[in-house]
């Protein structure tokens, strides 16, 4: 199991399968993290898990928003 994989299951016992899919699945997921990564730096799991929380954390306080929104969001907190 890859770090990932384990991070999706934990995120899926605190924020339910649906949130967590929603981020996860998006088809447009590998690309933020490829965009972050480029940013910051880092080990591309750690990133990537680090993104997913962030992401389904905000669809978890903005359930009507979409994955985009959430990317939309970090990007902005991201510049300051």
């Amino acid at each position: 199991m890859s770090t990932l994989q384990w991070y999706r299951s934990m995120l899926c016992e605190e924020y339910g399968d649906e949130l967590t899919s929603r981020v996860l699945d998006d088809p447009a997921f590998a690309g933020f993290v490829g965009e972050v990564h480029a940013l910051e730096g880092g080990e591309l799991e750690g990133v990537a898990c680090e993104v997913a929380y962030h992401a389904v954390d905000h669809l978890y306080e903005h359930p009507e928003d979409s994955a985009n929104d959430a990317y939309a969001e970090l990007r902005r907190r991201m510049r300051g």
